[in-house]
């Protein structure tokens, strides 16, 4: 385990990101950072903890939302709507679970003669500074460097 138990309990888990998506947690930060957090994290929720009427609108409109469980990695465990095959499924299976319900972003498609190459950026912060950065790039929606996604480096 990259991070050991308590870095998996708690910085792994994809909860994490509801907590600052949430507005119910606003009151965790300072209103400068909420502000900063709220720019860059997508809406994201425990599907469990939605209203009926955000639940019917998550079931309706699989092209606009990500399935995440909790505590998963190399891209397994993510449902994305617009590619999910039995959505009403994997929606009652999140609920049960407690999943991670997001807001789906699509990755971007490079600009260049790349034959439909996505790409996305990760930035790491410790204490407010740019600690780590890296870039993955793939042909599939889900950039994952185990899957079918390739790393490649960031010069600063």
């Amino acid at each position: 385990m990259q991070n050991g138990l308590r870095g998996r309990l708690i910085g792994d888990n994809k909860l994490c990101l509801a907590v600052l998506s949430d507005p119910r947690f606003a009151d965790l930060f300072t209103p400068a950072d909420y502000t900063r957090v709220q720019a860059a994290i997508p809406w994201s929720r425990n599907i469990a903890t939605c209203d009926a009427a955000t639940l019917r609108t998550i079931r309706d409109r699989p092209e606009d939302y990500v399935l995440k469980r909790p505590l998963d990695t190399r891209g397994r465990g993510v449902v994305i709507g617009r590619e999910a095959t039995d959505w009403a499924d994997a929606v009652n299976t999140a609920l049960v679970e407690r999943w991670l319900v997001q807001e789906y972003c699509s990755t971007t498609v490079l600009p260049v003669d790349s034959g439909g190459l996505r790409h996305d950026l990760t930035l790491g912060a410790v204490n407010g500074r740019l600690a780590s950065v890296f870039a993955r790039v793939g042909t599939e929606e889900r950039l994952n460097i185990a899957r079918s996604s390739r790393p490649h480096p960031v010069f600063l």
